[in-house]
């Protein structure tokens, strides 16, 4: 029997500071980790899968290592350390002995056994300040100088395109987007959802990154001739993760800033009576007390509205045939391998995924030259054909649209005699620069006179202009998408021509003189 005058001898403290100064009482079961995050050491599970003099000596070595190491990293050495080691015990741990850490060690395959490392730097610190009898015995600490728990070899699912966890593939992630702006402008995907997805797919933030966001981190110059989005977002890694007391820059392509601008001031007037002002959080959780992030979704509730909406597209992975599960480490896996297949250089990349350390983006942007090829050579095949970009349709010469709905360039008006380009079958205000963001919406109807070559013009000088202003970290985010569906409605255009026998200028005289005797213009 098991005399508990032993945990009165070895007694916790009331009071003291871990790492990063903040006080807490070591025994209670869970810890607090920062005053400015939602995070905490949670040890409620030991109570239950170990002794209570075992508990004892855990909580006095974890105090030990607390004011030197990380909490994060002591809840990694955790639950890769001594929970597998636990968990395959027959009942309660009384003591870790060399029978428990041989099972462990020759239970584990190969990629795992690194998590021994973890229990290399528990076990020191539990015999040394643990109860004699309830910690580590002494053979199983020398067990432990013998056995090399080897790296963790962390990137293997960049580096080898893991179907299911790695990153996607640029057809993959192409169908993806097409089929969530789809659902937006059908308004199955609300504002909120779009651009979340958005912001996770295009710059590959980590999602406690979008959780510190608020409205007036958008910043916008210029004028209605060019103007620049720029997007101000909080680290969470650097400093200590203190909150939002550092960001970095990401340039916003024209299209989606006009969107999100529109998306902050809705917010605003819709939580105009939290009292926030433009210190709103982006995401807003009105039910969140929290200090320091009071109305700031959590990350939970981000990474959950994210799962749900990629569930309900529901859109099929080319290499599995089953729907594609997305993760928010996907979307950072797959801005990292892409920046890098498009030649950006470590520092580049670490900048663009804001890494501290050059060497952390090899997690993310390792990709093998022999894998490349391989996809290049399935991409070129059946397995994975190129999707035609343009969603609409072509409009037939006759067909008068409804004036609220006509489309034109950006730098005509409406009481201007020029062709519109097409019109929109739902004229919804989706936020999309027209009419460049209509060519590859399904609602956008192109019309055979529309000047769709001056629009393919001022999408390539938009596009060199922001390239100008972006610098290489985004320029590989550029996507051809636009381009693309412009090219490929003067293509179809130029067929229907043919087929009728006639030549753009006389259906554009044709339909000039039936838009003027209808008045819809001048």
């Amino acid at each position: 029997m098991f005399d508990e005058s032993v945990l009165l001898k070895y007694s916790l403290p009331e009071r003291t500071t871990n790492s990063s100064g903040l006080w807490y009482d070591p025994r209670e079961d869970v810890w607090p980790v920062s005053s400015t995050r939602v995070q905490k050491l949670d040890l409620t599970k030991y109570r239950h899968a170990s002794s209570p003099a075992f508990l004892q000596s855990l909580k006095l070595a974890l105090v030990s290592l607390n004011r030197t190491l990380k909490p994060k990293t002591i809840s990694n050495y955790l639950c890769m350390g001594l929970d597998p080691l636990i968990r395959r015990m027959a009942k309660p741990c009384e003591e870790i002995t060399r029978a428990d850490l041989e099972a462990c060690w020759f239970s584990l395959p190969p990629a795992r056994k690194y998590w021994f490392k973890g229990l290399k730097i528990l076990s020191p610190a539990l015999a040394l300040h643990g109860i004699p009898g309830h910690s580590i015995t002494d053979d199983a600490l020398e067990y432990l100088k013998t056995i090399k728990p080897g790296k963790n070899e962390s990137g293997e699912a960049a580096r080898t395109w893991h179907p299911v966890k790695g990153p996607l593939t640029m057809d993959e992630l192409d169908s993806f987007l097409r089929a969530l702006i789809a659902a937006f402008v059908r308004a199955e995907v609300s504002i909120e959802d779009y651009i979340l997805i958005w912001l996770f797919a295009s710059f590959g933030a980590r999602v406690s990154n979008l959780s510190d966001l608020k409205v007036c981190d958008l910043e916008s110059t210029g004028n209605d001739g060019f103007v620049k989005y720029e997007l101000h977002i909080p680290r969470v890694k650097q400093h200590g993760g203190r909150f939002r007391e550092s960001f970095y820059t990401r340039r916003v392509l024209p299209e989606f800033g006009v969107l999100l601008e529109a998306y902050c001031q809705a917010q605003e007037q819709r939580y105009a009576g939290l009292g926030c002002g433009n210190q709103l959080p982006l995401f807003v959780d009105p039910g969140n007390t929290e200090p320091i992030r009071t109305y700031h979704s959590t990350t939970g509730r981000l990474l959950h509205k994210s799962k749900i909406v990629a569930d309900r597209l529901n859109v099929l992975s080319m290499r599995t045939g089953e729907a594609l599960q997305l993760t928010s480490r996907r979307y950072r896996y797959t801005v990292g391998t892409l920046a890098r297949a498009s030649g950006l250089d470590p520092v580049a990349i670490a900048a663009l995924l804001d890494h501290g350390d050059t060497r952390t983006q090899e997690v993310y942007a390792a990709v093998s030259p022999e894998v490349l090829e391989d996809f290049t050579r399935r991409q070129a095949g059946y397995l994975t054909p190129l999707a035609s970009a343009y969603m609409g349709r072509i409009g037939l010469p006759g067909d008068i649209p409804d004036p609220q709905r006509m489309v034109f360039r950006a730098v005509f008006k409406k009481d201007c005699p020029e062709p519109a380009v097409g019109s929109c079958e739902a004229s919804r205000k989706c936020g999309g620069l027209k009419p460049y963001a209509c060519y590859v919406c399904p609602l956008f109807v192109a019309s055979m006179e529309g000047d769709h070559e001056g629009a393919l013009q001022d999408v390539l000088e938009e596009r060199v202009r922001f390239d100008e202003h972006a610098g290489d970290g985004l320029r590989f985010l550029t996507k051809d998408s636009v381009v693309q569906a412009i090219c490929e409605v003067i293509a179809m255009v130029q067929e229907r021509l043919r087929e009728m026998g006639k030549t753009l200028e006389q259906i554009r005289q044709e339909k000039e003189m039936i838009l003027r005797e209808k008045g819809i213009i001048p």
